[in-house]
């Protein structure tokens, strides 16, 4: 995908997805499934697969699980929405123990993370292309992943109207402390 061979990888995800339903990477391919899906308007399959990647994520990934339950909250409107996924853990960018937070309260802030890489070295040639383009982008971790986040939104919809803005691609997500 990240090469623009959408067709290539669609044929390997499909066939990681039929041949190995055990696999320790299906969550990651039926996410990646449902996004295509998606963008080419297939809103029930996309769906169906983002039901099929929230039963078989790891619960250690919270990276992949944040992203598919995202991805999910479009589906509200096409099939019966699942059970909630439980969000009052969240892990913030250091690798202190989680911290309890309500999903309702307002006193987090919210951001845009556009990419994670192994390396800081990507991570930081990103941000900085970010910056270029004038947008608020930083390097979040001390370890891989390091993720890459724009901006500091006091809410959900404020962060969401700033990626349209910027022609941004993403996940909204709790902002880190600053």
């Amino acid at each position: 995908m990240a090469r623009q061979a959408r067709d290539r990888a669609r044929r390997h995800l499909e066939k990681l997805h039929a041949d190995y339903p055990k696999s320790d990477h299906i969550a990651r391919a039926q996410y990646l499934l449902a996004r295509m899906a998606r963008d080419d308007g297939e809103s029930e399959r996309a769906c169906a697969l983002l039901n099929a990647a929230r039963a078989s994520v790891d619960a250690n990934d919270v990276e992949l699980k944040n992203q598919i339950t995202y991805l999910h909250a479009s589906c509200a409107s096409v099939v019966p929405p699942t059970p909630p996924v439980d969000t009052s853990v969240v892990r913030d960018s250091s690798d202190r123990p989680p911290s309890r937070t309500t999903p309702t309260t307002a006193k987090g802030q919210f951001t845009i993370q556009v990419a994670a890489y192994n390396t800081q070295r990507e991570a930081t040639s990103l941000a900085r292309q970010l910056q270029r383009r004038g947008l608020p982008a930083r390097v979040v971790g001390v370890k891989a992943p390091y993720r890459v986040r724009v901006g500091r939104y006091a809410t959900r919809e404020e962060a969401q109207r700033a990626m349209m803005r910027g022609g941004l691609r993403g996940i909204i997500t709790e902002a880190e402390p600053s």
